[in-house]
């Protein structure tokens, strides 16, 4: 019997929760929003910890209200790693951490052309755009929520009948 339960189409939110890839391929998209994730959130810490040497960089960029941008990317960075981490909405996150780092190469990586502004950045941009694509994979939130906004009622793939 295959526990595997599929989210209908026409639920609000399916989207986030929908699973792309199937078997051994579900290790991918854990895997990328774990290291992502750990990424994201030790470099978030130095939008805190070394806050006034980051806002100096914000202004060379080019960025108004620098002061208050080096927070908004803490917060992004923090929160959205933590996401991934878990596994919690990670479409949504992965829109939220592609955009983030779009930005970030296009401001930061356009002055400071070093693997740190424009490696590590067009990497993570790449890991939110497979996020946001993929979904969480294995061992996630999402998959744990999934199963909750299914009906209570599965279809036993051999018999078709179903099961409660």
């Amino acid at each position: 019997m295959n526990d595997r339960v599929e989210v209908a189409p026409h639920r609000v939110g399916t989207w986030i929760f929908a699973e792309r890839l199937t078997g051994p391929a579900t290790l991918a998209p854990f895997v990328v929003r774990l290291g992502a994730g750990i990424v994201m959130i030790a470099v978030s810490l130095s939008k805190f910890t070394r806050h006034e040497n980051l806002v100096e960089s914000f202004e060379r960029y080019g960025i108004p209200t620098a002061d208050a941008a080096v927070y908004l990317a803490g917060v992004i960075e923090l929160v959205g790693g933590t996401f991934l981490v878990l596994g919690l909405l990670v479409r949504p996150t992965g829109l939220v951490v592609a955009l983030h780092f779009l930005v970030a190469v296009l401001t930061g990586g356009r002055v400071d052309t070093d693997l740190f502004h424009v490696g590590l950045g067009l990497l993570l941009l790449a890991c939110g755009m497979f996020l946001a694509w993929s979904g969480a994979g294995r061992w996630s939130l999402d998959g744990r929520l999934a199963h909750r906004q299914v009906d209570p009622v599965r279809t036993d793939e051999r018999s078709g009948l179903a099961e409660h």
